[in-house]
């Protein structure tokens, strides 16, 4: 007995938000288009980590390496991670500039809203 009063309890103060709010956090962090390609950025970089761990593994599974051979494998190696690197980075400045738009957009909403309410509901309209 005192369980169900207690997840009835829970359940009356849980907040589980709509599909509404997720479409204003879209909206606010500038659409859907950088969604999307946080995404596909996001995608590129999990499958060229697989394809350095690929590259590590047939690298390591070669028994007689010549010298050139080993430092042309090390350059691909080395690529590759380059362009892991470079793509955290651009999915990092694309997740900070929409945190700041973000900010921005809701500061602004704030203020607009703030600006255009009546008076008598942010100040005391009775003298004290």
């Amino acid at each position: 007995m005192y369980h169900f009063h207690l997840r009835m309890l829970c359940e009356r103060y849980v907040y589980y938000p709509k599909l509404n709010i997720w479409k204003k956090f879209f909206i606010y962090s500038g659409g859907y288009c950088p969604f999307i390609l946080l995404v596909i950025f996001h995608l590129i970089i999990k499958t060229v980590d697989i394809g350095k761990e690929y590259f590590q593994n047939y690298w390591s599974d070669i028994e007689d390496e010549t010298k050139e051979q080993r430092m042309k494998n090390l350059l691909y190696l080395s690529l590759i991670t380059l362009a892991s690197r470079i793509l955290s980075f651009l999915t990092e400045l694309l997740v900070v500039k929409g945190v700041i738009k973000i900010n921005l957009n809701i500061h602004n909403s704030l203020v607009d809203k703030l600006l255009k309410a009546s008076i008598n509901l942010f100040h005391d309209i009775i003298p004290r």
